[in-house]
């Protein structure tokens, strides 16, 4: 049995994850719920789940306290987690943790995807990359909620980065993967960084994020770098370093509509 232990500060989202576990997860076993984190922590020490389901945002703090706290005393050393948010920021993180035993639910989530991200963190296993992963986790959910401004990029080799978004000049398609350019390389010639997600991966995490703007099929830029742009010749600069990109005709014409209507600020 994988012995579970539940963080929810709202009492009748705590009660549909026990109704969902109950009905689609006969392999768990709750051990304890708590919801506020001291309570948690406590509860933790005393029973030694496998697998804590927690809610990102809870009364009187967030999980990442708890997780540090945990940390401290060795108690976050093979752990499984799976979090529960209904802040859509965090969810640029979820496909960055494959191999982790780490999984995300976006609210409001079914019983069958809950009982995905159960078996998914069962499958998980610990190991120097999934614990360098979950530090790079830990250091997300450090940010102010709602604000969350940086990306789990998955390079080559299965290595995950942070990058800060505003560190991005632009994304570039590259054969089914993507490259990400950052501004704080100062040589222009300076290699990218290399993902083995496709940039329609990026596309739709930035979606959302209006400073990401499609200049083609296969170029995303970041609107905070722009300097000008020549709509006779669609060509696009970007600053520091300074870039020159071309856009494809619709995306010409998105952008001088854009530089038109909503001037930037």
């Amino acid at each position: 049995m994988l012995k579970t232990f539940l963080l929810e500060d709202n009492a009748a989202e705590l009660a549909t994850v026990q109704r969902f576990l109950a009905q689609q997860c006969p392999g768990v076993s709750v051990v304890g719920t708590a919801r506020e984190m001291q309570e948690a922590y406590d509860g933790i020490l005393r029973t030694h789940p496998d697998l804590l389901i927690s809610d990102i945002q809870l009364i009187g703090g967030r999980c990442y306290d708890l997780l540090n706290q945990l940390k401290a005393t060795d108690r976050l050393h093979g752990l499984r987690l799976i979090f529960m948010t209904g802040v859509r920021e965090f969810s640029i993180a979820r496909d960055g943790y494959a191999f982790a035993p780490v999984a995300f639910l976006e609210k409001p989530f079914t019983a069958g995807e809950l009982q995905a991200a159960v078996a998914k963190v069962e499958k998980g296993t610990e190991n120097p990359q999934t614990r360098q992963q979950v530090e790079m986790l830990l250091e997300l959910l450090a940010q102010p909620p709602r604000t969350a401004q940086r990306l789990t990029v998955s390079l080559l080799g299965g290595t995950l980065r942070l990058v800060e978004l505003r560190d991005i000049g632009y994304l570039e398609a590259d054969d089914g993967m993507a490259r990400l350019y950052l501004q704080s390389t100062p040589d222009p010639a300076a290699p990218p960084l290399i993902s083995n997600k496709p940039l329609g991966y990026y596309r739709t995490l930035l979606a959302d994020n209006p400073r990401f703007f499609p200049i083609s099929n296969s170029q995303i830029i970041n609107l905070d770098h722009f300097d000008r742009y020549d709509h006779g010749e669609r060509l696009v600069y970007l600053r520091n370093p300074s870039r020159r990109l071309y856009a494809s005709r619709s995306g010409a014409r998105a952008l001088r509509e854009l530089l038109l209507n909503s001037p930037l600020t």
